[in-house]
């Protein structure tokens, strides 16, 4: 099997716009990601002392999408307790795990947090509407939050490889 940047993963996001790191809110719900899929250079060996090079790009008809983890850009500075946040799905938040856990941190910064193992009771579907939910409240905080993903393979979404 070969590799493509869909396994690979590709550096891919989607902006939640900005979260007040108190009380219980939530990012927007966003199912169209954005982002600039970058195409591998990749060489190979065409025959003996040369080598050819192609761009390569994956494309997808039906994208969908799984959330790794969350960019933190603190636009005001966390104070006293870390914000954490649960990563949600379809306004359903995960049913293990999908937390990412943020730092006490003087604004302006910026930091990426991976989100734990998570499992939902739906399989992924193209269309899904992710969201983050304040789960642990900072004493102070506001966030622009960026969630970062990669491509899955799901069964009967058609895809082709390009090359440019």
């Amino acid at each position: 099997m070969g590799w493509t940047k869909k396994y690979l993963g590709a550096g891919r996001f989607v902006s939640l716009g900005s979260l007040t790191l108190s009380g219980a809110n939530e990012t927007i719900q966003v199912a169209s990601p954005s982002g600039i899929t970058v195409a591998f250079l990749q060489n190979a060996r065409a025959f003996a002392g040369s080598y050819a090079m192609a761009l390569t790009e994956n494309v997808a008809t039906g994208e969908v999408w799984r959330p790794l983890g969350v960019e933190f850009i603190y636009t005001t500075s966390t104070t006293v307790t870390a914000p954490a946040v649960t990563l949600r799905k379809n306004g359903v938040s995960a049913a293990t795990g999908g937390v990412a856990t943020g730092s006490i941190q003087t604004a302006p910064f910026s930091e990426y947090k991976p989100f734990t193992a998570y499992t939902f009771a739906a399989d992924d579907v193209a269309g899904d509407k992710w969201s983050v939910l304040v789960t642990t409240t900072a004493t102070a905080g506001v966030a622009t939050v960026y969630l970062h993903y990669v491509h899955v393979a799901v069964a009967g979404i058609s895809e082709a490889v390009t090359t440019l």
